[in-house]
């Protein structure tokens, strides 16, 4: 069988499989309604615990329970579904079991995927591992990367560093449209990113980490952050440790997280400078590179940023800059009479030590400002960030209400009770 006709099944059977599972679960629940009159809140309490049911829905029909009895319908209750996704999910601190009851399925869907996108295109664990990088270093790890520029929005995706360059938006599409299914506005997009950037180096052979989650997404981004934040290939060892020192990472992640050149590639009007300019160069190496990437033109050509393993997450990558065979100037910049010469000698001849520092610096980076709590918002797409704004009102003449949703945050602007917010128009 034909490798994308496989993917293609497998990507087809699991979203089957989710929209099943979901359909089901909303059959059990529009049962309880035909049950069950607005007025009985007593029997809505007492089918609560039905079999079909599992626990970690427990709370959404309690939020029916209460919506039908006040408002009489269950259009009430969907609309109020949004308002839970938003309660449900809010918490002030990251934590590897976050959604543990709210959508335990989530880290399998995104091995799932992984499995399947590295399988087909190894080059994209490196390229996810540098989109979350790409994330977190620009005002935190909140997927603002991930947003897409509009007449009325400016993202990051054409920042210098990111225009032409950044991969896997895609994929990480694919892993929110899969969990959108099972658990609807429950994950961000910040920690889905977060878990594939880990799964994509585990796949290629490298090492694994917990990763703390809860991350919300921001409703804005910074092109101009991503301009000023992300080191460039150009880069100086002083630049480099000034860049992540202002993320809270030491040198020692610094150098630890530069190993991830050890996947992935390059493009040509990155690395031409030093190639052609730099002394601290093997000359065989560079004279190699030049056949792909001329003294102009030729701007997007690839080179592997690690010749000897492109597609396996090792050591060789200090291998290399012990040999002046680095890619980019801000690699061999840490080896090179510097701070990092014996930290790289170290990791060059022993990669438990690299994989272990690796995996520490990463859970570090993906701890940058993440939004939490009532902060940001969890997407429904991940291109997108979304607003709401809804208008409540009862039958009551003296009773007027709005309720503004966005950004994860609720304002009630009302002197009615809650109860009667219930009825929404």
């Amino acid at each position: 069988m034909k490798p994308w006709l496989a993917s293609g099944l497998l990507m087809s059977g699991s979203a089957l499989l989710l929209r099943l599972h979901v359909t089901v679960k909303l059959r059990a629940i529009m049962e309880l309604d035909s049950a069950c009159s607005s007025e009985q809140l007593a029997c809505h309490y007492k089918y609560r615990s039905i079999s079909s049911l599992p626990s970690h829905l427990d709370s959404i029909l309690r939020l029916y329970t209460y919506s039908v009895a006040m408002a009489g319908s269950v259009e009430s209750f969907l609309k109020l579904c949004c308002l839970f996704c938003l309660v449900a999910t809010s918490s002030g601190q990251l934590s590897p079991a976050f959604y543990s009851r709210t959508c335990p399925t989530l880290q399998t869907i995104v091995s799932l995927t992984m499995r399947t996108t590295v399988l087909l295109d190894p080059r994209m664990g490196a390229s996810l591992l540098r989109l979350f990088f790409h994330d977190c270093f620009v005002n935190g790890c909140d997927a603002s990367v991930l947003l897409d520029d509009t007449a009325t929005f400016t993202g990051e995706k054409n920042a210098g560093p990111n225009a032409n360059s950044l991969r896997g938006f895609d994929v990480i599409d694919t892993i929110k449209t899969a969990v959108e299914l099972l658990c609807p506005g429950t994950v961000s997009c910040a920690d889905i990113l977060a878990l594939a950037a880990r799964d994509g180096v585990a796949l290629l052979g490298g090492p694994s980490w917990t990763v703390a989650l809860g991350r919300r997404d921001a409703t804005t981004a910074s092109q101009s952050a991503a301009n000023s934040n992300l080191p460039g290939p150009g880069s100086s060892l002083s630049q480099l440790i000034a860049a992540f020192a202002a993320k809270g990472l030491n040198a020692r992640d610094m150098t630890a997280l530069s190993g991830a050149h050890t996947i992935g590639q390059a493009r040509c009007v990155n690395f031409r400078s030093h190639i052609y300019n730099d002394a601290n160069v093997d000359a065989g190496f560079a004279s190699q590179r030049q056949r792909n990437c001329p003294s102009s033109g030729g701007d997007n050509n690839l080179a592997p940023l690690d010749v000897q393993t492109p597609n396996t997450f090792d050591n060789a990558y200090f291998r290399n800059l012990i040999a002046f065979r680095g890619l980019l100037h801000s690699d061999q910049e840490l080896f090179n009479n510097g701070t990092q010469d014996a930290l790289v000698q170290q990791y060059s001849t022993n990669a438990g030590a690299f994989a272990a520092d690796f995996a520490a610096a990463m859970v570090r980076m993906g701890n940058i400002s993440p939004l939490t709590g009532s902060s940001g918002e969890i997407r429904s797409a991940c291109r997108r960030p979304w607003r709401f704004l809804w208008k409540a009102s009862s039958n009551s003449a003296a009773s007027s209400a709005s309720w503004l949703l966005q950004g994860g945050s609720c304002r009630l602007r009302s002197t009615v009770g809650r109860a009667q917010l219930c009825r929404l128009s």
